[in-house]
C-alpha cells in the first residue's frame, strides 16, 4: 500500500466502499469492505495517508479510533458527496 496517499470512504452499516488514490489523484482500486475488515485495513495504510470521508456519527467514531495515524477530512455530503483532503 506504499503509492496510497488518499482514501474516499463511503460509510455504511455493514459494508464501507473505499477508494485508494495515489499522490496525483489517479484511483488505484474500489473496494468494498465489510465493517469487520474495514479497521484491519485502515491500520495497513502508511501515517499521513488523508482519509476522506462524510460526516456523520461513525465518521467521528473511526476518526477517533485512527487518531495520531491519519490525516482525514469530513466533508458535508450536501457538497456533491466529495471529500476535500486536508491536511492537519
Amino acid at each position: 500500500m506504499m503509492n496510497i496517499t488518499t482514501v474516499g470512504v463511503d460509510l455504511a452499516k455493514e459494508v464501507i466502499t473505499v477508494r485508494t488514490m495515489d499522490a496525483h489523484g489517479h484511483v488505484l482500486k474500489i473496494r468494498d469492505l465489510r465493517v469487520t475488515e474495514f479497521s484491519a485495513w485502515l491500520l495497513q495504510l502508511s501515517a499521513g495517508t488523508v482519509l476522506g470521508m462524510e460526516a456523520c456519527s461513525s465518521a467521528s467514531h473511526w476518526a477517533r479510533k485512527m487518531q495520531g495515524r491519519l490525516t482525514y477530512s469530513m466533508a458535508d455530503k450536501c457538497a456533491h458527496g466529495v471529500a476535500v483532503p486536508v491536511h492537519s
